[in-house]
């Protein structure tokens, strides 16, 4: 816009050997404030004639430069006749580019980037490889990315895809899993002179790994590990997983030696391994954060392990499959990849017996093992393993919490067993005065036995009962049996609980052989029978339970339970532990409570209260011990404990517990809904 400062066209220039000549001043115009401006006129065959002439230098240097690149040239021997595939991701389809030349560039992030000249003619199409080709080279996928990204970097707001495109091509993970790939399907296409390869073969055997899953926070993303390329193994199912492990936490795993090599033993439900399909039983650990674990022990493992947080690697090599198994992954492939996972068969089960994995030494993990109760409800998933089980407990959050580990049937069994042997040969060593008191509890427990139910086994050996969620019935009410040690306050609560609700409430008609008093009716208060037919009833198995009292005879028949189930009433009775085998049926399904002694203090103010003075130590620790070795021998029987401290407090808890009863689901036997 000044007059003594003139405009070239630079096309022009490069055209000539020197600046054109000035303008005259003539074709220099004036506008109405006085300020002069400049045009350049150029005939138009000169600019067609210096145009074409720029094109033909410019393909000139371009195949001068493709014939002299030795990377290319190199590249041109290893790629025979490939079978290009036009790419079908992009809206617009690329031309084919004739002449490149290639050039190495460093990424800010330190990765090596090959690079394609900004010398391309314009119009090009891009190729890549459509699967036929089993050496596709390093070099290869990267030009054809460069291709592309240089076709995106001309789109507008494209940007942030060229970069991510680049910048994943990029990484050293990547690199070396596209060389392991060449090596891989190389090693699998080749064969050996002389033998011969069948074409019908299963190509799935050969295959390359995956893209690893990096788990953050529970979540996996599809992004290139942080493992460097020199960990991966040369196998063809070897895989690298990467894994964000927060402080104090566990991911579900347990692993196991197999002579120097590391395997994982168990996948345990609810971890992160199994919820995102990392490892499976029988996989082999190869490396952790780069360091070989060929050799290590599980202990050595334990304690690495323990130390480690944030992201942590694996190089995992995946078990040997049989063919269902492969089939079955093959077929799973193929289908959708959003598809329902079969439901998993879950089986309740009810633990008869106390579990606290602190003392025991045979668990194979105690972070992962679960402490749980007598009468509590598990909710078992896996019993792949024959001597752990995994299992929650009834009330768990399943969907953040580990499955722990529980010791299965059989296993229970044979410690018990392995336990009993060994103090019978601890005993056999012992001296001639400690004979003698095994002698005494020998007798002790024979005492025992013949008091035990035709169920009757020690709980020691029992393990779990299968039970199922049953919900009330109006048409079947289930009897409350009381059971408890002898002056604990069982009668007390019965008649209390008949007296609340006449209307819904009733107890069994007893049997018996003394002759009726003064007010009593037969059938009413009692049934009363001769001595002799009392007896007859006895041996045929109709009395749920009887016995001798100052010389006559008493007993309740298991008929006279069901009369009262038949009317729609609740059957409210107190048994002793001996009898409840006979009555816990099927056709009954009583819903029994043990009435717990409280303490020596507690019982001897109760006796007070009562208008009792003067009971002796003795006769309350009997009482004590006697309600101990109740719970211990038929605990696993019992649907719930209350233990009476205050009598009106206990009664609270036995109207609340029948009403739950009544209209809340139970879990009860599996045999029972059977029948």
């Amino acid at each position: 816009e000044y007059p003594e400062i003139h405009t070239y066209d630079m096309e022009y220039i490069a055209a000539t050997s020197g600046p054109p000549s000035v303008a005259p001043r003539s074709s220099i115009h004036t506008n109405g404030f006085g300020i002069e401006r400049g045009s350049l006129r150029r005939p138009p065959e000169q600019f067609e004639m210096q145009e074409k002439k720029r094109k033909e230098q410019e393909n000139t240097f371009l195949r001068s430069s493709l014939r002299k690149s030795k990377k290319l040239q190199a590249l041109a021997k290893n790629v025979e006749n490939p079978e290009p595939m036009k790419v079908t991701s992009f809206a617009n389809p690329l031309a084919e580019v004739e002449e490149v030349s290639v050039k190495k560039s460093i990424a800010e992030n330190g990765a090596t980037r090959i690079a394609i000249s900004d010398e391309v003619i314009e119009n090009s199409e891009v190729f890549i490889d459509d699967g036929k080709q089993d050496h596709m080279q390093l070099d290869e996928v990267i030009i054809s990315v460069e291709r592309i990204a240089s076709k995106l970097s001309s789109m507008r707001g494209r940007e942030s895809d060229v970069a991510m495109l680049r910048d994943f091509f990029a990484a050293p993970p990547i690199q070396a899993a596209i060389e392991q790939t060449v090596k891989q399907n190389g090693k699998c296409g080749t064969t050996s002179s002389g033998i011969g390869t069948d074409s019908g073969a299963d190509s799935s055997s050969c295959t390359s790994s995956p893209i690893p899953p990096v788990i953050m926070n529970g979540k996996a993303e599809r992004c290139p590990s942080t493992a460097s390329s020199s960990s991966i193994s040369p196998r063809p199912n070897v895989k690298v997983v990467e894994v964000i492990k927060d402080e104090d936490s566990y991911l579900g795993a347990t692993v196991r030696n197999e002579n120097d090599r590391i395997i994982v033993g168990r996948v345990v439900k609810g971890g992160i391994v199994e919820k995102m399909n990392l490892f499976q039983e029988g996989d082999e650990l190869l490396e952790l954060n780069g360091s070989s674990l060929k050799g290590k022990q599980v202990n050595e493992i334990c304690d690495i392990m323990r130390n480690l947080s944030g992201p942590i690697t694996f190089v995992v090599s995946p078990k040997e499959e049989t063919e269902p198994e492969a089939n079955a992954d093959l077929a799973t492939a193929n289908s959708s990849s959003v598809s329902l996972k079969k439901p998993q068969h879950v089986q309740h089960l009810r633990a008869l017996f106390d579990y606290d994995p602190e003392d025991d030494v045979y668990v194979p993990c105690k972070e992962l093992a679960m402490k749980f109760g007598r009468g509590d409800i598990l909710h078992v998933l896996n019993t792949k393993d024959d001597n752990w089980w995994q299992a929650y407990r009834d009330g768990e959050d399943t969907q953040h919490s580990l499955a722990g580990l529980i010791p299965s049937s059989s296993f229970r069994q044979q410690v018990v067993l392995y336990a009993d042997e060994l103090e019978r040969e601890q005993e056999q060593k012992r001296k001639e005065c400690k004979t003698k008191k095994k002698k005494k509890l020998e007798v002790k427990k024979g005492a025992d036995e013949e008091n035990l139910p035709a169920i009757g086994v020690y709980s020691d050996f029992l393990t779990y009962e299968e039970v199922v969620l049953e919900l009330p019935k109006a048409t079947h009410r289930r009897p409350i049996v009381l059971c408890g040690a002898e002056g604990v306050g069982c009668l007390k609560l019965r008649d209390r609980l008949l007296e609340s609700d006449r209307i819904t409430l009733a107890c069994p008609v007893p049997y018996t052989s003394r002759p009726p008093k003064e007010g009593e009716f037969n059938g009413v208060h009692y049934h009363f029978v001769s001595k002799q037919k009392f007896h007859e009833e006895a041996k045929s198995g109709k009395f749920v339970e009887f016995g001798e009292y100052q010389k006559f005879w008493y007993g309740t028949a298991k008929k006279d339970v069901v009369n009262v189930i038949e009317r729609g009433k609740t059957c409210v009775m107190t048994l002793k532990a001996e009898s409840l085998g006979a009555i816990r049926s099927p056709d009954i399904q009583p819903h029994i409570i043990f009435i717990a002694a409280p303490s020596l203090h507690i019982l001897r103010r109760q006796r007070e209260v009562e208008g009792t003075f003067g009971v002796k130590d003795d006769e309350l620790k009997g009482i004590l011990n006697q309600s101990k070795i109740i719970e211990q021998k038929y605990g696993h029987l019992f649907d719930g404990i209350i233990v009476n401290i205050d009598f009106e407090k206990s009664f609270r808890e036995l109207k609340q517990i029948l009403m739950k009863v009544n209209t809340e689901p139970m879990w009860v036997p599996a045999t029972w809904t059977a029948c």
